[in-house]
């Protein structure tokens, strides 16, 4: 299956989890809540963080600019001092999505000061690389979710069952 942003492919998905044996539901259904979050989670930290490495779409185009702004529609990229454009985000590449997630796990482990601790910093990253790693997963994209997988886990060892779980079902 394909990730979920949008309640007619959802639809999809749950009967292809109802399809499943019922042994396999329960964590393939974790793995699909997961993924249906991604979005929402990103456009959160966009909310309240510039993403200063441009913006990659379907289409295979790449556009140099900061994203300085995300609502639950459109992802804002300024590419000049005064044009931004913005882009609905089924706009978005897959891999834009994967390189969200990649760079707010790694500030998340640059991320000092306030009420963030280095320990909670790197529990953050790892928990972002996990959804990373489903994310990949999901899309059969099986080296780069290993690749996540191993980063979550290096920073907090403590996942590395939750992670197979979610992973090898």
């Amino acid at each position: 299956p394909c990730p979920v942003f949008d309640e007619d492919k959802e639809e999809n998905v749950k009967k292809y989890i109802a399809s499943l044996p019922e042994g396999l539901r329960k964590v393939e259904g974790e793995r699909f809540n997961n993924i249906r979050q991604i979005k929402d989670y990103i456009g959160q930290i966009l909310h309240r963080n510039q993403y200063k490495k441009g913006v990659k779409l379907l289409k295979g185009q790449t556009l140099s600019g900061t994203i300085t702004m995300a609502n639950d529609s459109v992802v804002v990229l300024k590419v000049s001092k005064k044009k931004a454009k913005s882009f609905r985000w089924d706009e978005l590449a897959l891999q834009q999505y994967i390189d969200f997630l990649d760079y707010f796990a790694q500030f998340s482990l640059k991320a000092t000061g306030g009420e963030v601790n280095k320990d909670e910093g790197k529990k953050n990253a790892a928990e972002i690389f996990l959804l990373a790693a489903l994310l990949c997963d999901w899309y059969e994209k099986y080296d780069d979710a290993l690749k996540f997988a191993r980063k979550g886990i290096d920073l907090a060892p403590e996942n590395k069952q939750k992670t197979s779980v979610l992973l090898l079902k």
